[in-house]
């Protein structure tokens, strides 16, 4: 989860967390969810949201979500008036590398069960 403050007068707390198991994307103002979706695709996504009654802010979320290697993690920009103010990288969860390299081990085992029973059945 990626946290700012932003504003002088109107402060404002806003929070990006990003999913990179589930591809959900949560962006927080003050505590309260101000947007969530679901991040289908790779490459660059931006979030662009408007922060702020009296002192208004324009605040922009860049993701990038690399095509190879998903496993390593997003980077992650916030620009707040088109300035950036923040750049970090989230995710980075070794969970999908385990899982892709648990596909063929999985596979020989229901394999060499499916046999050893279909021996057994005659």
């Amino acid at each position: 989860m990626v946290k700012i403050t932003i504003g002088n007068s109107e402060k404002h707390e806003v929070s990006f967390d990003y999913s990179t198991m589930t591809g959900t994307v949560k962006i927080l103002v003050d505590g309260k969810e101000s947007s969530s979706s679901k991040v289908l695709f790779i490459g660059h996504t931006p979030f662009i949201l408007q922060v702020g009654e009296s002192e208004k802010h324009k605040v922009t979320i860049e993701l990038d979500n690399p095509l190879f290697f998903a496993f390593r993690g997003s980077n992650v920009k916030i620009l707040v008036d088109d300035q950036l103010v923040s750049q970090d990288h989230i995710g980075g969860s070794m969970w999908l590398l385990i899982m892709i390299m648990m596909i063929p081990v999985i596979y020989i085992l229901v394999y060499f069960v499916a046999t050893f029973f279909l021996r057994n059945i005659r």
